[in-house]
């Protein structure tokens, strides 16, 4: 059986590495929090979508209440250059995560309802002159660039 070896660390006095099977890779965790959950899939117009319980829609809700949507007009930029444009922009109002939806289509999480509302309030913005059309995230709202 395969095994997988672990270097000593520095705080494992100095001896034989310990060795684990892989198995123990894959086996149900002690932490009640990561269990996995199976929902079962509803066929909608001939596609089986995953329809979660309500309350994890809620959650995901409450994730997003600060999020605006941002759509890149004209070229597609290099991700990583445009999440460091709006950083080096945005990043002194408050804190926020980037996310790609799709090509050209950014969901930014803002940590707090006013830094979001500053952000929407002082535009229009561009990065390297390409604008960005904004819009606040709601509830059931597209994210597709054709929408």
């Amino acid at each position: 059986m395969s095994s997988i070896q672990l270097a000593p660390s520095t705080s494992n006095p100095p001896g034989p590495a310990i060795t684990k099977p892989w198995k123990n890779l894959f086996s149900p965790s002690s932490n009640p929090d990561s269990a996995l959950l199976y929902f079962e899939p509803q066929i909608i117009d001939g596609i089986p979508r995953a329809k979660p319980p309500p309350e994890v829609c809620a959650n995901g809700a409450q994730e997003c209440e600060n999020a605006i949507v941002a759509y890149l007009v004209g070229k597609k930029l290099p991700i990583p250059k445009v999440k460091e444009v709006l950083l080096r922009k945005w990043g002194q109002v408050g804190s926020f995560s980037f996310h790609t939806v799709s090509s050209g289509v950014f969901m930014i999480k803002f940590d707090s309802g006013q830094a979001r509302d500053w952000v929407l309030d002082n535009g229009p913005w561009d990065i390297w002159g390409y604008h960005i059309a904004l819009k606040k995230w709601t509830k059931g709202m597209s994210l597709k660039l054709e929408d």
